[in-house]
């Protein structure tokens, strides 16, 4: 059966090909869904040593881990290398108070492989064979200040002594028959031992004390057992009842032993008893780390560890295979080698079906992982605001400290669903605009699950009844750029054009719910009334100079971003009503009526106050926010990202769309003409004009401002880096934005790399590196404004010069740009590595890490390093032409032969 059958039959209700999957958390510990303390300090309520000996209430972590869509049943890795002071069970990394960065992991791992429906799956991670330096990686970090870098694993120079190269691979035999197979290789100069410790265990919905389960289910308590009279000499067995999930047996080869105990923290407050330690979470990893002499002999729990003892002579490999099914067999190793070798290889057949077979291997290798860099930011997310606020119910709060509680206000939200992460060990929540970028990203792999992943959102355990989007677990009221209207519209068109089989029940759903959501914009965002939105920060962090969030000073802060977001929203809101309209004319009018909010903010976004201020500045021809203040407003006349966001406000009406709707086309006409003052400006005249194709172009930019803002976005010295779009112009690296207001000195400038202020967190930087969703945006943009004008319009790249492009070619170029931080330099590394580019050619690792944002001048990767939405790299590879793409990949390698030929001179 190939991939694409296992789909349909999943989505067909079938055979539930998805009901198993890397579904589990990278890290649980540190979110504030499993702090039961009081106030924000959420990073030292459950640490990672805390970890190791506390039942989690919300969800399950663990290395290479799987688990059931609901989160019942886990399987993961565990390691110990005879050095460390612990078992390793999870992955290390620091806390935001320790780094100077903020949260930082300190591990090296690779997603290699996976497929939709995870029927083969590939995970590495790179293990030290010396004792790990938690300490030493804790106290050089806190030690560092924001202007320093961080202290990252290679710093330590603990790999110069060589390491274990853990593979782990998941393979179906069927949706409920799952072979892992688990090898290491010793990677050092000397004999290792190794104990290699699988576990299998059981999510605690037992033991918190409600009437009818944390689900509202009736729960009784699973168990595993270890049943003597089912061993044999080729085999092993532990067996998993569970009331809801059924019954699973884990085959395993004989091992040094099984040790069991229970998944609950050593002192069992919610049933009023004392739990002996040798029966608590962390029993196992003491008893095997020599910490403890005790442990569980009756062979019954709801954790188990099977654990082998290995001694491995330098580059030895040993393998390891398990298999986890609802079969009683005799034979549980039969056909084993040979369905993971199918399965591989109908992986390979999957992707090279989505990939142009003019793409160079290396381009088509980075294509593959970076789905599958989304493929596995899949985790099974489950919180209840309501239960979660009424804290422990052996030691409920009060009701003053419910009320201190943050997310009064979503007591609604009640989560329990398969959702794709930002980054499943820095991000273990959603976040909907990140959702929304890695929906459009799903679209070509899993199509109904991009859809149902936007749809998830607008669900009323989910959205607000007062239409707002949850942004993210810290904060659900924090405001995210509105894109699921216009992630649903890339979907709708995709599918569109691939099957001319419209999928618009999918599409009406969306739209009907993002009304709500759009009208709580409209009233909630516009203080005024004026068509002038504040969104707070946006997901862009510290991209101000102030804290766009909570700016703490007696104003009001006009957003030109926020402003052109919602631009964006309403076109978008008036596409998808042109194309339900196709069907259903009433939709004729809902087109209109965004429409009108569309042209409402285009004028006003050049429109002065009082103070003669706008948000285009006429001098500087670029966006900036205003400042408004009691007796006067300030321009905040920082070139960053703020005032690039306006380009992305452009929606293109085709010909056969617009002809099919002659009714929308009248009562456009009928909307400028009696209320001219709304094109006044001259940014939307041009909807009205036919361009190439006779195409109309809805724009927040006319060409006049097009070309203003492209002259400082493609300048190298201001926005255009060797590696995209900078998020703020290197003009500011000598000329820092200051200004004073009641007593206190602002300043921001241009910082490539990590950020020197500890604003939001100091965990991101919207000050200078590059950001691959915006950069996507702008480079969508671009190709949108060309459809449009066509050849006819063309500008220098890179300005100024005499070298000119058409919009389209400017876009294809920023694409090379943005794709080249994972293409090899002619010195063999690739600028996301960084200063540790000679530790990965050294030690041979040729996989590639998706990072959350990379530095404007080397290209290094910063920031979270698993990052989903950087998968949009594999959108621009699909979407460049593949012949201009081979072309330019062939250029890059003949200046690596050119390079190695003078090398060798």
């Amino acid at each position: 059966m190939s991939e694409k059958n296992r789909l349909q039959a999943h989505y067909h209700g079938q055979a539930d090909w998805l009901q198993w999957g890397p579904y589990l958390s990278e890290r649980e510990w540190g979110t504030l869904r499993e702090f039961y303390g009081m106030g924000d300090n959420f990073w030292q309520g459950l640490g990672y040593q805390q970890a190791r000996h506390t039942a989690y209430r919300w969800g399950e972590d663990g290395i290479a881990g799987w688990c059931d869509d609901q989160q019942f049943l886990c399987l993961s890795l565990s390691l110990w290398n005879y050095q460390d002071s612990h078992l390793k069970e999870r992955l290390f990394g620091l806390t935001n108070p320790e780094g100077n960065h903020g949260e930082d992991l300190k591990e090296y791992f690779f997603y290699l492989y996976n497929t939709p429906t995870h029927s083969y799956s590939k995970f590495s991670y790179k293990y030290p064979v010396s004792a790990f330096p938690y300490q030493q990686l804790i106290e050089v970090n806190r030690q560092r200040s924001q202007h320093e870098s961080e202290y990252e694993l290679f710093d330590t120079g603990i790999f110069a002594a060589g390491y274990f190269d853990v593979v782990v691979t998941y393979a179906k035999a069927a949706p409920d028959d799952i072979i892992c197979q688990i090898s290491v290789t010793n990677h050092s100069s000397e004999v290792k031992k190794i104990l290699l410790a699988p576990q299998i265990w059981f999510r605690n919905t037992w033991s918190w004390g409600y009437p009818n389960g944390p689900e509202g289910k009736v729960f009784q308590k699973p168990q595993l057992e270890s049943p003597v009279n089912l061993q044999t000499d080729d085999y092993w067995i532990i067996k998993a009842d569970h009331c809801q999930l059924g019954r699973y047996y884990l085959y395993l080869p004989p091992a040094h032993e099984v040790v069991m105990t229970e998944n609950q923290t050593e002192t069992n407050r919610s049933r009023g008893q004392h739990q002996h330690p040798w029966f608590s979470k962390q029993a196992v990893a003491d008893y095997l780390t020599g910490h403890s002499t005790k442990i569980n002999h009756f062979l019954t729990g709801t954790k188990a560890t099977a654990a082998y003892h290995w001694q491995l002579k330098p580059q030895q490999t040993k393998q390891l295979n398990l298999r986890l099914t609802r079969l009683i067999t005799t034979h549980p190793w039969s056909k084993l080698t040979s369905t993971i070798q199918q399965r591989r290889q109908e992986a390979v057949e999957f992707f090279h079906q989505l990939q142009s077979p003019l793409l160079p291997t290396e381009l088509q290798n980075l294509q593959q992982q970076a789905w599958t860099n989304l493929l596995t930011s899949k985790q099974v997310y489950y919180f209840d605001v309501q239960q979660w606020r009424q804290g422990d119910p052996s030691q409920p709060f009060s009701a003053e400290e419910v009320a201190l509680r943050p997310m009064s206000g979503w007591q609604h939200l009640k989560n329990h669903q398969v959702i794709m992460m930002p980054d499943k060990w820095e991000y273990p929540w959603y976040a909907n605009w990140d959702l929304a970028l890695q929906s459009w990203s799903m679209a070509q792999l899993d199509l109904q699950l991009a859809k149902q992943q936007l749809l998830l959102l607008t669900k009323t355990d989910y959205m607000h009844p007062n239409g707002q989007l949850p942004a993210y677990e810290v904060d659900w009221n924090a405001v995210n750029p509105p894109l699921l209207a216009w992630a649903g519209l890339q979907i709708f068109e995709w599918e569109k054009n691939q099957t001319n089989q419209p999928d618009l029940s999918f599409l009406q759903q969306l739209f009907h719910k993002l009304i709500f959501n759009f009208s709580w914009w409209v009233n909630r965002k516009d203080r005024d009334g004026k068509n002038i939105f504040e969104g707070g920060f946006l997901g862009l962090d510290n991209i101000g100079v102030l804290d766009r969030n909570l700016p703490g000073i007696q104003g009001r802060l006009s957003q030109a971003d926020s402003t052109s977001w919602m631009a964006m929203y309403a076109l978008n809101m008036v596409k998808i009503a042109l194309h339900l309209a196709v069907k259903q004319p009433v939709y004729q009018d809902m087109a209109i009526k965004f429409l009108d909010h569309f042209l409402r903010i285009a004028q006003t976004m050049s429109h002065t106050d009082q103070h003669g201020l706008s948000l285009f500045d006429d001098q500087d021809q670029f966006y900036y926010d205003v400042l408004h203040l009691n007796d006067r407003s300030i321009a905040m006349k920082v070139r960053s990202l703020v005032g690039l966001v306006p380009l992305l406000a452009v929606e293109i009406l085709e010909p056969e769309l617009i002809n099919q709707l002659p009714g929308f086309e009248q009562k456009m006409h009928q909307l400028l003409n009696n209320f001219p003052q709304l094109a006044e400006s001259g940014n939307v005249a041009s909807c009205e004009l036919p361009g190439i194709g006779k195409r109309r172009l809805l724009s927040l930019v006319n060409h006049k401002r097009l070309q203003a803002i492209l002259a400082r976005m493609l300048d190298p010295e201001e926005f255009l880096s060797p590696f995209g779009i900078r998020s703020l112009s290197r003009y500011h690296l000598h000329h820092p934005f200051e200004f004073e207001l009641h007593g206190q000195h602002y300043q921001i400038d241009y910082q490539p790399g990590e950020s020197h202020s500890r604003m939001f967190g100091g965990n991101s930087n919207w000050r200078g590196p590059i950001w691959m969703p915006v950069n996507y945006l702008i480079i969508q943009a671009l190709r949108k404004h060309h459809l449009y004008y066509g050849n006819q319009v063309t500008f220098s790249f890179p300005h100024p010069s005499d070298n000119k492009l058409t919009l389209h070619q400017i876009a294809e170029q920023l694409s090379f740009r943005l794709i080249s931080l994972f293409v090899k330099n002619t010195d063999g590394s690739r600028p996301w590595q960084g200063p540790y580019a000679h530790w990965f050619s050294k030690l041979n690792w040729q996989d590639q890490l998706f990072y959350e944002y990379f530095h404007a001048e080397t290209g290094q990767g910063l920031g979270a390093c698993h990052q989903a939405w950087t998968s949009l790299i594999a959108n621009l590879i699909a979407e460049t032409d593949p012949a201009h793409l081979l072309e330019w990949y062939q250029s890059l390698a003949l200046g690596v032969e050119e390079a190695a030929s003078e090398a060798e001179d």
